[in-house]
């Protein structure tokens, strides 16, 4: 078990993150034992201050539980040197929303070995397991309680 836990929020503001920015401090004070950091250019939003929150060119040599959320942020950990990675896919089924997107970016952020895929439903887990592979955690929602389960 890490001890470990960085979160990969490249454009970190408050309208998108802020329940991901609560529900993270939260992780930390109950988990004083773990090391949680987030990783983020130029954040956009008053961070509380349990929360450390370092460069994102630091995220590239974590080692440790990284997770992201978003397509982008799940291409660039395609190289790190992480030793587990976590895309928060949700409910989103992306090449829906993005059908013009080369098939080649879905299926190598998708079929990576060590990038574990979150889903909040069975019938998400159904489609990528379908197209890509089967998702490691089906959660309902994102919070503290719930990242309990994976850290």
């Amino acid at each position: 078990m890490s001890k470990n836990i960085g979160f990969l929020l490249p454009n970190l503001n408050s309208e998108q993150h802020s329940a991901i920015i609560t529900h993270v401090s939260q992780l930390i004070n109950h988990n004083r034992d773990k090391n949680i950091v987030i990783f983020s250019n130029a954040p956009k939003v008053v961070v509380p201050n349990n929360i450390p929150v370092l460069s994102i060119k630091e995220s590239k040599y974590f080692k440790g539980k990284l997770f992201v959320f978003d397509l982008l942020s799940a291409l660039i950990v395609t190289k790190f040197a992480t030793q587990e990675k976590y895309f928060w896919v949700g409910q989103a089924i992306f090449w829906q929303n993005q059908p013009y997107e080369n098939f080649h970016v879905f299926k190598t952020i998708f079929d990576q070995e060590d990038m574990s895929l979150i889903v909040q439903n069975q019938q998400v887990s159904d489609i990528y397991e379908i197209c890509y592979k089967k998702p490691k955690y089906i959660l309902e929602e994102f919070s503290h309680e719930k990242l309990q389960t994976i850290i």
